[in-house]
């Protein structure tokens, strides 16, 4: 008897534990991030239990898929939301993929801080079978990626890019 009481009592204990992880990972740790990312001056839609944005992008996107493509701005087609954070929040705004905040950035000055300083803005975790199949400079970190950043940075000066006249 005591030993089912003392099972019943660990299990309890470790249902509270996983209730309060859950409860901490999915509601407390992301709307603490939105009220620092607020403060910091980076905005944008408010976090969704659970979901974040994407019930938000998916709606967007379904009801941009039934509209034709009539010309070759391809944007407000293939990715509605973050056109629309980007009109409303302009250089610079947060997103929510689930409980992860996923912070944009389109000014093209800060664009150009956050390459040159790769080390300090880590880019998020992609899951293995993307891993498997995406490689290039986009998928790299750390010295690898300079290294691939420094053989492709020729490519992209201003005189190879200019049309000849």
């Amino acid at each position: 008897m005591a030993i089912a009481t003392l099972t019943g009592a660990t299990i309890g204990i470790l249902i509270a534990i996983f209730c309060l992880k859950s409860f901490y990972t999915l509601w407390w740790w992301p709307k603490m991030i939105e009220k620092k990312l607020k403060k910091e001056g980076i905005h944008g839609r408010p976090y969704q239990f659970l979901f974040g944005n994407l019930k938000e992008m998916t709606r967007m996107s379904r009801e941009a898929k039934k509209t034709p493509l009539v010309n070759h701005d391809i944007v407000p087609w293939v990715n509605p939301f973050i056109l629309h954070l980007s009109k409303t929040y302009e250089r610079l705004f947060v997103m929510w993929a689930g409980p992860t905040p996923r912070i944009t950035v389109t000014d093209p000055k800060l664009i150009k801080e956050v390459v040159n300083r790769h080390n300090e803005f880590q880019k998020p975790q992609a899951n293995a079978f993307i891993d498997m199949f995406v490689t290039g400079l986009a998928s790299y970190n750390g010295q690898k990626w300079d290294h691939h950043r420094k053989i492709l940075n020729p490519a992209f000066h201003i005189e190879k890019i200019k049309l000849p006249t």
